[in-house]
């Protein structure tokens, strides 16, 4: 069965995340707390294939668990559409007597009660719901709702949604069959869904309440309850695929001291960290098909003649189980060669692990913790998924944390190769986990503005600082990652001493191409350096092989003739001629980027950028003189007349006069064929034979 879309709903911090569609793997990314776990981890519980049993405490929404608690049918909250193999359709068709196409796809949801619902849309008789189930729950919302305290702009979202249940009850007075069905069921449906929530306040009691019985009477679905429907039901829930849930906090340790294993594989009063830990060494002493009890037992053992005939036995079973797992995992992970000898020793059990670089043994805990991460997921992957696993889905919670940057690229395409047979879905906040060639496949998960998880397939960011925005920046990285090799190959770089002199270069450059003064054959890439020492860093990094050293444009002022000094007296000795000075083309004191612009363009940009209080008399246009730093200037210009200026404002200035520049429809040098003169000598200079 292919898993074509999940919706999560009233779990943990969860509401109702819609239909959220998956692929072959899907990557689901947010930022810490966005409750990415919250939504991964009731798919597990669908159908897990270890543990993941239901736990109120844990998987109760906190601010309903006293609702939910005291409701005698338990409310949905996950939901799977699948899409059904042709044999398993055809063998549903024939007991709904159906086409195949009609029962091609189903819903699968369970409650927290355990209990599963199947439904097929296309079926003939469609959907039912349980009367009695509706009427309490309608029942239930009409007191809560009529007894909550509520604002003046509530009264008449609460007057609507008091009418809306009252014309169901009314509805259900007349229709008393046990079970809802067709027409009936769809006049429930519409008669609250005529309530439009958007309308009234955001943050109501009456909206979420009243939200919640629109998804619990959508939630009540069944079959009917003859032996056929009944069967199908059945075949279905028995053919669904199982969920292997894995997080990488489980990593095996070299040295595993048993008499502790074995008391932690009974607790079940361990923290997540210890529990996935105890989770771990569980399948991997079923994998070594001994328990921990019986190798612990055998180091122990009183009789000399008893002990060293079971020792024996004991370590050819771990040999076996070792040359075991060395053949397996070298199939399934093609990246080294590993061999894993497995030792028993009194109390302890240990693993050992070698390659072809270094063949001699080393315990897994002085190893990577990628490989602990990769052997640890494996064990879980192909004991707990056992013979079936082929039908498995796969769900990793931020796998890969402890890789390398490429190693955690790599992993993407590794988990290109595994969905060949399974499924999988993985939750990432590391923009190395993100694949770019397949960003159809991202799902952002962040938490709005009253702490509800929401899960959107739209990765445009908005322009705020909301958790949705840095939950997308996840994928506007590794959009900057992928692009970044072949742009700093494919362009010319020149080091800037700060972000603001970085836009007022691309406003210069992108000036003379446009008014033809320049044809570069390749495209300049201006890199903030920010002091001697980053700059040094960033020279290395982005030299060609065969080319010479950046060239870098520093300010003249004290901090950028230290900056050029560090520079020349370093990685640029044998090139001082390359370190570049905005007063090598102004003869100003101090001349800074800002001065290789014209002062009366600056000015009159400047006016507009500052707040000005009542009472200034003079622009800083009519003030502002030539042959001084501008910068200096406009900063006293402030400060004479009370205009705050931020501690960022250069940065927020430069990209103000870029803006200009870029949409001026006029010539901005119009009357200024000094600084024309000057812009060509500079990129003359940094880009010879254009």
């Amino acid at each position: 069965m292919k898993l074509l879309a999940f919706r999560v709903r009233e779990f943990r911090s969860v509401d109702d995340t819609g239909w959220i569609d998956t692929d072959q793997v899907t990557a689901l990314i947010g930022t810490n707390e966005a409750g990415k776990t919250n939504v991964l981890t009731p798919l597990w519980k669908l159908n897990p294939a270890k543990d993941g049993e239901i736990d109120p405490i844990h998987d109760y929404p906190r601010k309903r668990y006293n609702i939910i608690r005291e409701m005698k049918r338990k409310p949905i909250f996950i939901d799977a559409r699948f899409e059904l193999p042709a044999p398993l359709a055809k063998s549903v068709s024939k007991l709904l007597k159906v086409s195949i196409e009609q029962v091609r796809e189903v819903i699968v949801s369970r409650d927290f009660e355990g209990q599963y619902y199947v439904r097929f849309r296309m079926a003939g008789a469609g959907p039912t719901v349980e009367r009695d189930a509706v009427v309490a729950e309608l029942k239930m919302a009409r007191y809560e709702i009529s007894e909550a305290i509520v604002r003046e702009e509530e009264l008449e979202l609460k007057r609507m949604t008091e009418a809306a249940i009252k014309q169901v009850e009314s509805l259900l007075a007349e229709d008393r069959a046990p079970a809802l069905e067709g027409m009936t069921l769809d006049k429930v449906e519409a008669a609250l869904a005529a309530v439009d929530l958007d309308e009234g306040p955001k943050f109501s009691s009456v909206t979420g309440r009243f939200g919640q019985l629109c998804m619990m009477v959508t939630g009540l679905s069944t079959l009917l309850g003859d032996a056929e429907r009944q069967s199908a039901r059945d075949l279905v829930v028995q053919n669904l695929p199982s969920f292997v849930y894995y997080s990488n906090f489980g990593n095996l340790d070299a040295e595993i001291y048993l008499p502790h294993v074995i008391e932690n594989m009974k607790r079940t009063d361990l923290g997540s960290k210890e529990a996935a830990k105890a989770r771990t060494l569980k399948v991997l002493f079923d994998f070594v098909k001994v328990s921990p009890e019986e190798i612990l037992a055998l180091g122990q053992q009183a009789e000399i003649a008893t002990a060293a005939a079971q020792t024996k036995e004991r370590e050819i079973l771990l040999q076996s189980a070792a040359t075991d797992l060395t053949r397996r995992f070298k199939e399934w992970w093609r990246q080294g060669s590993y061999v894993f000898r497995f030792q028993a020793d009194g109390d302890h059990f240990r693993i050992w692990v070698s390659d072809g670089k270094r063949p001699e043994p080393i315990e897994l805990e002085s190893r990577s913790t990628g490989l602990q991460f990769f052997l640890s997921f494996y064990l879980v992957f192909i004991v707990e998924s056992e013979d079936a696993h082929l039908g498995s889905i796969l769900l990793l919670d931020e796998p890969g944390l402890s890789l390398h940057p490429l190693a955690q690229r790599d992993l993407s395409g590794f988990f290109d190769g595994l969905s060949a047979t399974n499924q999988l879905i993985y939750t990432t906040h590391s923009p190395f986990m993100v694949d770019t060639d397949h960003l159809g496949r991202v799902r952002s998960v962040y938490s709005d503005e009253s702490g509800v998880t929401q899960v959107t397939a739209a990765l445009r960011a908005p322009a705020d600082k909301s958790d949705q925005a840095k939950s997308m920046y996840v994928s506007y990285a590794a959009v900057a990652m992928s692009t970044a090799d072949a742009v700093i190959l494919g362009c010319q770089p020149v080091i800037v001493e700060s972000a603001s002199d970085q836009h007022y270069f691309t406003a210069i450059h992108s000036y003379l191409i446009r008014h033809g003064y320049l044809r570069p054959t390749r495209d300049i890439l201006f890199m903030a350096g920010g002091n001697a020492r980053g700059a040094t860093t960033l020279a290395g990094l982005v030299k060609g092989r065969d080319e010479p050293l950046p060239f870098v444009m520093l300010d003249a002022d004290a901090g950028g003739r230290t900056f050029a000094h560090g520079l020349v007296t370093g990685i640029y000795n044998g090139a001082p001629s390359r370190v570049l000075s905005a007063g090598d083309y102004k003869n100003i004191v101090d001349a800074e980027v800002e001065d290789l612009l014209p002062n009366g363009l600056m000015a009159k940009i400047f006016d507009r950028y500052v707040r000005k209080p009542g009472g200034v008399e003079d622009d800083f246009e009519d003030v502002v003189k030539d042959g001084q730093a501008f910068v200096p200037q406009a900063e006293e210009y402030a400060r004479k007349n009370n205009i705050p200026l931020d501690e960022g404002w250069k940065l927020d200035f430069a990209k103000r006069v870029k803006m200009s520049i870029l949409k001026a429809k006029d010539d901005v040098l119009k009357g200024e064929p000094a600084y024309l003169e000057l812009w060509r000598n500079i990129f003359a200079l940094i880009h010879p034979g254009d």
